[in-house]
């Protein structure tokens, strides 16, 4: 099966959107948009291994509330 690079960026985009709200995001000063970006595709992949069937924008806000 053939996936496209782009097909794959558009997915991921579309998931840190979604999740972390990322177009909204001011951080515009010096390294950390791709400091920050890295944590997001970081926090994203762990999400996504966490095995319930929670989206993840509710498993990234069951983890902020967990103590």
């Amino acid at each position: 099966m053939h996936i496209s690079l782009t097909l794959v960026e558009n997915s991921l985009h579309w998931v840190l959107d979604v999740t972390f709200n990322e177009d909204a995001s001011r951080i515009r000063q010096g390294d950390a948009a791709q400091n920050l970006g890295l944590i997001r595709r970081l926090s994203a992949s762990l999400l996504k291994r966490e095995p319930s069937k929670l989206s993840l924008k509710m498993k990234r806000y069951t983890a902020a509330m967990d103590n």
